[in-house]
Order: structure tokens, then C-alpha cells, then sequence
């Protein structure tokens, strides 16, 4: 440092070198040894001792040279300090764009539909992007899971609401059930046709197809419909609305037209309910339109049952007609059934009988041939199969062309089962048909024909393939099962009815016959 100088003495004080001896130089303070710098007459002095040697080494600097060099490094450290800000913020600026561009397009990319993958040398971001692309892919498929899901979930929640089903109460929050005044549409089909597992294949998938049609054409005109499938054969919309308006009409039309191009095929009767105020009245509004469905009449078309008509109950057969009808069906009397039949017919056709009530009635006529024609031990594979039928007929005069038809095949059947008897045989039947419900014994038959029980036994073997008992029983059976499937009259006054005093006895008969007790067949084999 320019005008500094440097001494070095040994222990007595004495100069042994000085870096500048021309210099003229002022006396050296007085050390006390211990300090390592002081400053006298504007000069700094910077004292050491060698620990070794024991010499001591001496630096004088003037106060302004070393002022200045102390300002000068402070400047130097200054312009250091904003040089390196300055690179500091230019490499952050540098780094930040390189390391914001690819962050803010992933980031973008999650809102949009396709995420765009990074390119770049930085692996982490590849990783990251890599791994936000597989999460864009998860939701969108998670996305359309829900979106196919959620109007299934929804037609759940509705009927669940109308079959009164309970729910977990959170879990339903979550489901959409529209709020408001509301109706209830009923579609209920027919197939014309007889039911196989081909063809209910076929029967399920048509179903199908036949709601989403009606599904479009509803929410169409109305949005915030819904529309379900209730059963196998039953199609129920919800119809958010505050009247039964215009476009309701017009909507309902235009699917009869398209119905109909089809009755061929099937049927198709609509109910309409009345307009309800509360989600909670949909059990009500259901109810409301199945009792509408019972008014459709028996005509080839889509009906559009709009509100309820009273009607008067109508009879096929009286009970006179009925027991009529069967003794002369057991005689093969083909004229006098026919008579019945034609007559029962026209009465319902008068009376205006809906669709249900005249199918009921001739599925009722055909069953009773049937079993009349079972009962007589006659081959019932030999007869047509009136069933698939009956699955086409709708109108009145259809349903006595097939009733017709079945009755002069059944008659003829019995006929000729009839010629292959004796008299006895037929007496025997009548016998047993007339007053199965009395206390009748082999012994009582066997003396009205002058027949010792035993001769009587063999013959009646011989002849049918069973004893009198089995008969007898048989017929017994039968009554049971027609009381049991049209009437609810308890299950005592049931074998009353028919020759059993003793309802334990009655039971253990018809289950060995039928396998199933009363109860069980009533179940089963109701006829509404």
C-alpha cells in the first residue's frame, strides 16, 4: 500500500530491518505487548510478535491511504453485489420461463378435453405430465361411467319410490328426483304371442327399444321427464307438468301412430294420472293409472285412457250356466256348449266387458276344457294347442272363433272316448261328477247297480287304469283347485265344499295328488 512501511526489531527494540530506511519516520509508540494495532499521529500501527523467534514485526499504514482502500473494496463490494443480483435475476427470469411454460400447459391442459403431452429434456416434467395424462384419461372414463350410470341409478331411486322400497336417505340425495306437479303415463304391452325363452329374449330386447322411443319422444316436448321400465311388459314416464295440456295430447298421438303400425305385433294401452303435487304422492299416481288400464277395451289399437269411467261388473257364465256348460262338455254335448259359449259372449259384449274381462273368460272356458278332457284320462297331445291363440285374440268375435274351435275338438275327443265305455262306466261318472260332495262309498254305488263292492272295484279298474277311490278323488281335487284358484273362501270350507269333513284330511289329499298344499297351490295358481 502506497506509503506504508514494514520493521522488524528484535526483543531489546532494536531495528533490525526497515522496508524503507530513507524515510524519515517518527518515533514508534510505546507497546505494552499485548495490543494488537493502534493509531498515533494519523498512522496506523499493527504490532506482532513472533512466538518462536521473539522478534517483533511492525506495519505502519497512514490513516488516509488505508481509508481509501477500505472505501475502494466497500465500492468493489457493492458493484460485486449488483453484479450478481443482476445475473441472479436474469438466470431467474431464464429458468422461470423455462420451467413456467410447461407447467402452465399442463395446468391448462386439465381443463380441456386432451391434455397435450410435455416435450422437453426435464424427465421430472415428462413424469408429471406423463402421470396428469393418465388422470385426464381415469376421469374422462370415470366421466362416462357416471353419466351411463347415473339415469339407471335414477330410474332405481324412481321406482323405488313407487314400489315404497327404502333407501339409505344420504345415498338418495345424490340422485335426481325432479321437484313439483307431476303425472304418471302408463305404457302397458302386449306381445302377441306365446311365451318361450326365445322369444322373451326377443320380448325383453323389443321392450327396450320401445322406451328409449318413447323416452325421445317425451323429453322432447317435455325435459325434466323420466322415463322407466317397470316391468318385463310395462314402460311408466313422470311427467313434470301443471296440467294435462294440448302437447301432452299431441306427444300421446304421435305415439299411437307409431304403436299402431305394429299390432301385429303388439298392443300398447296408455293411462294418464291426474296431476299431483308431491314426490311423495308417486305411489298414488302409479295406483291411479294401473285402475285406468283396467278400462282398455278389446280392440286391435293403442288406447289412450285419460280418466277414470265407472262400470258396471259383468258375468260370463252364471253358476247355473257354468255347472251346465261342464255336464254337457263331459257328455261330448258340442251344441249345447256352443250355445253357452255364444250366449256368455254376446252378454259381455253387451254389458261393454274391458279387454281383461273378456280374456279372462275365455282363458277361463279353455282351461275348463282342458282339464274336463285330463279328467276323462283323454290324451291331451292329441288336441291343438289353443294358448298361442288365444296370446293373438283381442276382439270378441276372435275369441269365439278359437273357443269354437277348441269345444268341437275337445267334444270330439270325448265322444270317442265315451263310445270306448259301457253304460256302467258313464254311470259311474256321472255319479261321482253329481255328488262328489256327498258321503259317497263303493258300497252305496255298487247297490244302485246291483253289483256286489268287490265285482264293482274290478270292473271300474279294468275299464279306467283306477279304483273308485282314485276317482273319486280326483274329481274331488279338481273342484279344490278351481275353488282355490277363483275364489278366497278358507281352505276348510274348500274341502267342505267337496266331500271332506276333515280340512287335515283334505290337505294330505291334495298334496299327494298335487304335490303342493292348498295354500301353496292358491299362490301359484290365482286367477284375478
Amino acid at each position: 500500500m502506497t506509503g506504508s512501511r514494514f520493521l522488524l526489531m528484535d526483543s531489546e527494540g532494536e531495528i533490525l530491518f526497515e522496508s524503507a530506511p530513507d524515510v524519515k519516520t517518527q518515533p514508534l509508540p510505546e507497546w505494552d505487548g499485548q495490543s494488537e494495532w493502534m493509531m498515533e499521529k494519523g498512522s496506523y500501527y499493527f504490532f506482532e510478535k513472533g512466538t518462536r523467534s521473539g522478534l517483533t514485526y511492525v506495519s505502519i499504514i497512514p490513516h488516509n491511504e488505508l481509508n481509501q482502500s477500505i472505501s475502494r473494496m466497500n465500492w468493489i463490494a457493492v458493484l460485486l453485489f449488483a453484479a450478481t443480483l443482476l445475473i441472479g435475476i436474469l438466470a431467474s427470469w431464464v429458468f422461470s420461463r423455462k420451467i413456467n411454460r410447461p407447467l402452465k400447459r399442463m395446468v391448462t391442459g386439465l381443463g380441456q378435453a386432451e391434455m397435450e403431452l410435455y416435450q422437453g429434456s426435464i424427465a421430472e416434467f415428462s413424469a408429471i405430465s406423463n402421470h396428469l395424462k393418465g388422470l385426464q384419461h381415469e376421469r374422462k372414463s370415470i366421466k362416462e361411467w357416471m353419466d351411463h350410470t347415473k339415469p339407471l341409478l335414477t330410474s332405481y331411486h324412481y321406482l323405488a319410490q313407487f314400489k315404497n322400497f327404502a333407501l339409505d336417505t344420504a345415498a338418495a340425495k345424490e340422485l335426481w328426483v325432479g321437484e313439483g306437479a307431476f303425472m304418471v303415463i302408463v305404457y302397458q304391452l302386449r306381445y302377441r304371442h306365446v311365451p318361450s325363452r326365445q322369444l322373451d329374449a326377443l320380448m325383453t330386447r323389443t321392450t327396450g327399444k320401445i322406451k328409449d322411443m318413447i323416452t325421445l319422444q317425451i323429453q322432447e316436448t317435455f325435459p325434466l321427464s323420466h322415463t322407466l321400465q317397470m316391468e318385463g311388459k310395462q314402460i311408466l314416464s313422470i311427467v313434470y307438468t301443471q296440467e294435462k295440456s294440448d302437447m301432452l295430447q299431441q306427444c300421446l298421438s304421435q305415439l299411437k301412430q307409431i304403436f299402431d303400425q305394429d299390432q301385429s305385433t303388439y298392443l300398447v294401452n296408455i293411462a294418464v294420472s291426474s296431476v299431483f303435487q308431491q314426490t311423495s304422492d308417486f305411489d298414488r299416481a302409479y295406483a291411479e293409472a294401473m285402475s285406468l288400464l283396467q278400462q282398455a277395451m278389446p280392440i286391435e289399437e293403442t288406447q289412450i285412457i285419460w280418466e277414470k269411467e265407472r262400470r258396471e261388473d259383468v258375468t260370463g257364465f252364471t253358476a247355473e250356466q257354468e255347472h251346465e256348460f261342464y255336464v254337457n262338455l263331459q257328455a261330448g254335448n258340442e251344441s249345447s256348449c256352443q250355445s253357452l259359449i255364444e250366449r256368455a259372449l254376446d252378454r259381455l259384449q253387451r254389458q261393454e266387458a274391458t279387454a281383461d274381462q273378456l280374456s279372462h273368460f275365455a282363458k277361463s272356458v279353455s282351461v275348463r276344457m282342458r282339464r274336463t278332457v285330463e279328467l276323462l284320462k283323454i290324451n291331451i297331445d292329441a288336441l291343438p294347442d289353443y294358448a298361442e291363440k288365444l296370446a293373438y285374440s283381442v276382439t270378441p268375435e276372435q275369441y269365439r272363433d278359437i273357443l269354437l274351435d277348441e269345444l268341437a275338438h275337445a267334444a270330439h275327443a270325448i265322444r270317442l272316448k265315451r263310445e270306448e265305455h259301457y253304460d256302467i262306466i258313464q254311470y259311474v261318472f256321472h255319479y261321482l261328477e253329481s255328488h262328489y260332495a256327498e258321503e259317497i262309498s263303493l258300497e252305496q254305488l255298487a247297490s244302485k247297480l246291483n253289483m256286489s263292492p268287490t265285482y264293482l272295484s274290478g270292473y271300474i279298474k279294468e275299464k279306467t287304469g283306477s279304483n273308485f277311490s282314485d276317482q273319486l278323488n280326483a274329481i274331488r281335487i279338481t273342484k279344490a283347485k278351481e275353488l282355490l284358484q277363483t275364489t278366497n273362501m278358507p281352505i276348510q270350507e274348500v274341502g267342505n265344499r267337496i266331500g271332506y269333513r276333515n280340512v287335515t284330511s283334505f290337505i294330505r289329499m291334495f298334496k299327494k295328488v298335487t304335490g303342493q298344499t292348498p295354500g301353496d297351490y292358491r299362490k301359484t295358481n290365482w286367477i284375478r
